[in-house]
């Protein structure tokens, strides 16, 4: 994983989480301003009636009462009783009840209420939010700090173990070029081992085909040079080419002597693999003029 894409993630949430904040304390303002209106309705209904009720018995005492009660209540900052037709000036947060004698309007309630319980709970429900999105954030920090140390290892081991490979194949190869060397020199070795072998004979390695010659088995096989014949399946060669099931039978039987004889001619073959299989099958041409 990418620190790049771990960082893009985290700021994609947080904005996602910062917008969603947003969303609720704009919803739950309202719902509260909705609550505010709706208690606000029901205390002046009420109020209303006891004030309504006390102005019919003539009780100014009962009145100040009522308004001095309202005054010390919560979230209510005055309470003042007007002149039905005085038209008092609007003011944010300031509510009015007409207050009725029968079908006579004798006063106006008006209540100045204060928004700052709804703002305390809406500050602390921010509060609330950006300490989330702090915890959110140090916890990502720390984890995009973790992973990029992480990343760091990662990247160093690999790149040792990089230079380890390269190092290997390099011995890989260095080995595999002294061994092609090491199998040219064999095979020359055997080569010139077999051409100074007086009678015609022809080596045949563990896949059949030809690995070495003497020089007198180019005169039988009618060749004019050794690279004619040399790596050359036996197939490919026509002295050899009707001798398949002589030469099976040696390859099943190692360490025995197969005499096959070659057809349209007195000439035979000795055939022989050896027993360890290493050393190749060895095919001798037996002239009849010299048996």
């Amino acid at each position: 994983m990418k620190i790049s894409s771990i960082l893009r993630d985290t700021v994609l949430m947080a904005l996602a989480f910062t917008g969603l904040l947003i969303l609720q304390s704009s919803l739950l303002k309202d719902a509260l301003v909705v609550q505010e209106r709706t208690g606000l309705n029901q205390l002046m209904t009420g109020i209303s009636g006891m004030l309504n009720n006390a102005h019919k018995s003539k009780d100014d005492i009962a009145i100040y009462e009522v308004l001095h009660s309202l005054t010390q209540a919560s979230g209510i900052v005055r309470a003042r009783i007007i002149d039905p037709d005085v038209n008092a000036e609007p003011e944010s947060d300031t509510h009015s009840q007409v207050l009725e004698d029968g079908t006579h309007q004798w006063g106006k309630l008006i209540l100045s209420v204060s928004d700052y319980q709804r703002r305390k709970l809406l500050r602390r429900q921010w509060l609330a939010g950006l300490a989330a999105s702090g915890l959110v954030w140090a916890i990502l920090f720390v984890y995009v700090q973790f992973m990029e140390k992480k990343n760091h290892i990662l990247s160093a081991n690999l790149a040792e173990l990089s230079d380890l490979l390269q190092t290997e194949k390099k011995k890989i190869i260095g080995s595999q070029e002294r061994e092609r060397k090491t199998l040219i020199q064999a095979a020359a070795t055997l080569q010139e081992a077999v051409r100074r072998i007086s009678q015609p004979v022809l080596v045949l390695d563990s896949q059949q085909r030809v690995a070495a010659l003497s020089e007198s088995a180019l005169a039988s096989l009618n060749v004019s040079g050794s690279e004619m014949v040399l790596q050359k399946s036996w197939l490919e060669v026509p002295v050899l080419g009707s001798c398949g099931a002589a030469l099976e039978r040696s390859l099943t039987s190692p360490g025995q002597e197969i005499l096959w004889s070659i057809p349209d001619s007195e000439d035979k073959f000795r055939i022989k693999t050896e027993l360890d299989g290493l050393s190749g099958t060895w095919v001798e041409l037996i002239s009849s003029h010299k048996e």
